[in-house]
């Protein structure tokens, strides 16, 4: 029975060093290595990247939510919007432009 526990403790402890390896190793951004390099280059990109398509489709879905369909007239297959329109979710979409051309300007 004792020998089932240590190797059961040492699988553990392995596995557990295999996991928390990485994140020692990564997590400064002091550290001039490729690993730590990579890792904050990647991390960076993507959550940059996805800050600002968060922020687009929430100018998006914005400006869909404010058009209304006129039944008399030609219902137009694309939604342009008007000058109004567009300055309401102009915030939204500087976010977006902002968080992209800063991950660029980094990277």
């Amino acid at each position: 029975m004792p020998d089932f526990f240590v190797r059961f403790s040492r699988a553990f402890l392995l596995v557990a060093l295999l996991l928390l390896a990485p994140l020692y190793w990564s997590c400064s951004t002091q550290k001039d290595s490729f690993v730590n390099r990579a890792y904050h280059t990647v991390n960076a990109k993507y959550n940059g990247f996805f800050n600002a398509r968060e922020s687009y489709r929430e100018g998006v879905l914005r400006l869909s939510r404010m058009h209304v369909d006129n039944y008399d007239q030609v219902l137009s297959v694309f939604r342009y919007g008007s000058e109004q329109q567009a300055s309401s979710v102009v915030s939204y979409m500087d976010v977006a432009y902002e968080k992209a051309s800063l991950v660029i300007r980094r990277h």
